[in-house]
């Protein structure tokens, strides 16, 4: 039998924003974590591991928490637990001396932000991007001239401004995005990585990749007759992706979104066609994908000729809101203070190596990170130094070196060089402090909400997990259980988890991977669950 909570979600369509906070408010969080820690002996440079299995195994046992299968397991995970206080993180580096003080004072004068722009094939995103980056300097005139040459020898003299983030050639003939692209500029108020996500529905792996290095998105909907009506489906979010895009994006924890109307020049009646394309998607937007309406801003554009791109364009005197540059501007809000985060960054790409040292592409999730920090490479579980961090989205606030920074904090896009092997590095690695780690296991409990979509997931099913920046092979091992609105269990391990739903379940992967619990770090504890093409439920990390 369907949970209540399931059936709801069914007559309401789906709103994932309450699904994921009902499932991480439920009560039957479970609170016992694998733990590991580093030592170091005075005579070596090498850190072993410790795994305290039996103190482990002790405190399972006390709180009747097991992680066999079966009807008794079933049992004693869904008692209710007494009340415990929330979990801390130690984030284990020396204290901060007035030297860093200053150097971080000095970094978060502006904030680092990336923005996702997502949204339906051909709707124009790389275009206004491009029109962006040429109104805010960011790309010369001589650049785009020899972009608009390109484009009229390959008799697509229309789609100058979207080679400034389309440089692969496959991309350029066929005249469609199918790789994330990443360019950086400053305001006035941040520093802004922007990254082009693809709109094809067969792209939706990179697109969600995409996702999941940024804050806050830009959705660009096509304005022109017919346009967004073709892809955008309020009942099924795999029916367009003007739809889907805006699902994952708020599945996957980004809370604040500009909607940018684009081609509205090409309206016979702009104002009236913007009007009407609002109020259809502001019910959605709020009511079925969960974003906040004061987190929304909608705006008219026109990516091809500029308007309303840097500043207002005064032929639309019908609107009275920002440009989409100082949308953005709005869209930094205050973050934790870097010095109270455990420190988390992701490895995103190798630039180069050499016999002992290797060029990281990395993205810092939380805390900061400074020249000279002694990290822990992980899953490799292998000791190393920072030796230079150079910013990409910005020029270096005190300079290391040539081309250096002495700090970065939660947010930057940096390139890193360590004193460790290019074998070591593998998809989703991390660096972290040694007392502070990501966790590292192929096996995980979470908790699912299932997308109004056509696949099921059962017993066994193999599926692809979207976890940051790596795509992973699973099996859903295990599910416990189905859930109701409140955690409480509904059915004991079922055989499937229907639509719209929720559940407690096991998942299996085939390597170790770094992982984090959702309790501990809400970006790094979301992931994304796909079944033969299509996005099938979103989830958060309850144990390791």
């Amino acid at each position: 039998t369907q949970s209540t909570w399931g059936q709801t979600l069914m007559n309401n369509n789906l709103n994932v924003d309450s699904a994921i906070d009902d499932l991480v408010a439920s009560p039957r969080n479970p609170n016992k974590y694998a733990e590991n820690f580093f030592t170091a002996t005075e005579n070596s440079n090498v850190k072993r591991v410790v795994n305290l299995e039996e103190e482990t195994s002790m405190k399972c046992a006390e709180t009747n928490e097991s992680l066999n299968v079966g009807e008794t397991e079933a049992k004693m995970h869904f008692e209710k637990q007494p009340e415990k206080p929330p979990m801390t993180v130690d984030i284990g580096r020396p204290k901060v001396d007035e030297k860093t003080k200053a150097m971080l004072d000095n970094e978060c004068k502006k904030c680092a932000l990336s923005v996702v722009v997502i949204g339906h094939v051909d709707a124009g995103k790389s275009t206004l991007i491009g029109q962006l980056l040429y109104k805010v300097g960011h790309v010369t005139k001589k650049e785009l001239n020899k972009f608009e040459q390109e484009s009229r020898k390959e008799g697509k003299g229309s789609f100058a401004f979207a080679w400034v983030m389309d440089e692969n050639s496959r991309e350029r003939t066929k005249g469609v995005t199918m790789e994330i692209a990443e360019r950086y500029f400053e305001t006035d108020m941040c520093f802004v990585t922007i990254v082009d996500a693809p709109g094809h529905k067969d792209f939706i792996p990179s697109m969600i990749t995409g996702v999941n290095e940024a804050d806050a998105a830009i959705l660009v909907v096509d304005a022109s007759p017919n346009a967004f009506e073709s892809g955008f489906n309020a009942k099924d979010i795999s029916a367009g992706q003007t739809s889907e895009h805006t699902v994952l994006a708020r599945s996957l924890g980004v809370t604040k979104l500009i909607v940018a109307i684009n081609k509205i020049d090409l309206c016979v009646q702009p104002e009236v066609r913007f009007n009407e394309i609002k109020q259809s998607l502001l019910p959605f937007l709020t009511k079925k994908a969960g974003y906040k309406p004061s987190d929304i801003t909608f705006l008219p554009a026109s990516g091809f000729y500029g308007y309303n791109i840097k500043e207002a364009y005064t032929e639309w005197c019908w609107f009275k809101g920002p440009s989409l540059l100082e949308a953005i501007d709005t869209l930094p809000s205050s973050k934790q203070d870097p010095t109270q985060q455990a420190l988390y960054v992701a490895i995103l790409d190798v630039i180069k190596s050499s016999s002992n040292n290797v060029t990281l592409s990395c993205l810092v999730k939380s805390g900061f990170v400074k020249n000279n920090d002694k990290l822990l490479l992980q899953p490799a579980n292998i000791p190393t130094v920072i030796k230079n961090l150079k910013p990409l989205d910005r020029e270096a606030v005190s300079t290391c070196g040539s081309g250096g920074a002495s700090v970065v904090v939660s947010g930057s896009h940096v390139n890193c060089i360590l004193n460790v092997e290019n074998s070591a590095i593998v998809l989703g690695s991390f660096l972290s402090f040694a007392d502070s780690p990501m966790l590292v296991s192929n096996t995980f409990h979470a908790k699912l909400a299932t997308f109004n979509s056509q696949q099921i997931l059962l017993r066994g099913s193999d599926a692809e997990m979207h976890y940051l920046t790596i795509q992973e092979p699973v099996i859903l091992k295990k599910i416990l259980g189905l859930l109701d609105k409140s955690g409480e269990i509904v059915k004991k391990n079922p055989k499937h988890i229907p639509k719209n739903s929720s559940a407690l379940v096991v998942i299996s992967l085939q390597r170790n991977i770094c992982l984090q619990l959702f309790s501990v770090n809400k970006q790094l504890g979301r992931f994304m669950l796909r079944l033969n093409g299509d996005s099938v439920a979103a989830g958060v990390i309850e144990k390791v």
